[in-house]
């Protein structure tokens, strides 16, 4: 959130024509007013869009490409150039930017109602048995708790669970998630509840995420650290980009947001599991390498004393499939997503 529009056409991104051909047909017009009859029906020409255009053959760039009649590119460059991007303006702390999971409705029978809060609550109340057990054994070995208080708390610990099942959905208790618990189920459409994990390639990553550190926390090493499922619909965590095909600023929404602290680093990882298939991912990547990047590589920002990192993974089963070019913005393994973060 919190964008700027950048001003210069220096910011716009590659445009696809003929640049020579363009520049050419300019010259041949010498004069500007014979824009207006020739593309009357583009509705914004203005002098400043004509000098915009100048302006873009000058300094911007050009992706070659000699498709198209010259009245065509020059229809495309036209909106091109009116296009308004959008760069970074500041970080800000999380309010009301992810709240999906405070619109979940359920259409059931009360009683059926009634027994899905039981088992959220029992799951929400979740907390790691072996860690609790010996934090209240030294309680009791240290005389701060009794014989008796150290039975209640047992017993009120055998009462929780990290995961129960209701009908076609999991609801769990997942390790540093942003709110808890999270509902996922295997089925993609479920007409009695909205706004879960039920897209396949959210949960295969949620359950390698978990599978990984269980086995081998690789996050071990941040100070702390958090995740979080985005909404597409309802949650307003997005980073801008140009969509070529429409000519227009669209709002890229990843399906997870991560949140790691190494004493004064911290980073934001957004991570977007989809199919390669997805030809759109490079507009996408575009942007936030527009925003994110220089030539130098990652940018680093300053605030209240934290120098600030924001990474991009989009995670399928098998990125070798990929051609090089992105090949370093995909992962197939959750441990990939802090793959080139600098810790030290």
């Amino acid at each position: 959130k919190n964008i700027k529009e950048a001003p210069s056409v220096e910011t716009l991104p590659k445009f696809e024509g003929d640049k020579e051909l363009i520049s050419n047909f300019i010259k041949w017009l010498e004069d500007d007013r014979l824009f207006y009859p020739l593309f009357a029906e583009e509705n914004h020409i203005e002098p400043r869009t004509i000098a915009k255009i100048k302006e873009f053959l000058d300094k911007g760039e050009f992706k070659n490409s000699s498709t198209g009649y010259i009245s065509a590119q020059i229809s495309k460059l036209l909106r091109h150039v009116n296009v308004k991007m959008q760069d970074l303006k500041k970080f800000k702390s999380l309010e009301d930017e992810i709240v999906h999971f405070k619109r979940i409705r359920v259409s059931l029978e009360t009683s059926e109602i009634k027994e899905l809060k039981k088992l959220i609550e029992k799951v929400k109340k979740y907390k790691d048995t072996e860690k609790e057990k010996e934090k209240y054994k030294e309680l009791f070995k240290s005389g701060k708790i009794d014989i008796d208080e150290f039975a209640s708390k047992i017993e009120e610990l055998s009462k929780t669970s990290n995961e129960e099942n209701f009908k076609d959905l999991k609801i769990k208790h997942i390790v540093n998630h942003y709110y808890l618990p999270v509902i996922l189920s295997t089925k993609e459409k479920i007409n009695y509840i909205n706004h879960i994990i039920n897209v396949e390639s959210e949960r295969r990553f949620i359950e390698e995420l978990e599978k990984q550190v269980r086995e081998n926390d690789f996050l071990n090493d941040f100070d702390w650290w958090m995740f979080s499922k985005l909404d597409a619909h309802l949650d307003d965590v997005y980073i801008p980009y140009y969509n070529r095909e429409h000519n227009r600023i669209e709002k890229f929404k990843p399906d997870f947001i991560f949140w790691l602290k190494k004493e004064n680093r911290y980073f934001i990882i957004f991570v977007d599991p989809k199919g390669t298939k997805h030809t759109d991912y490079e507009y996408k990547v575009d942007g936030y390498k527009f925003i994110f990047e220089d030539r130098k590589g990652k940018k680093t920002f300053t605030k209240n004393s934290l120098k600030i990192q924001v990474h991009l993974k989009l995670y399928t089963e098998d990125k070798n499939k990929l051609s090089q070019g992105y090949k370093a913005y995909w992962s197939d393994n959750p441990k990939d997503i802090i793959g080139d973060l600098n810790i030290s």
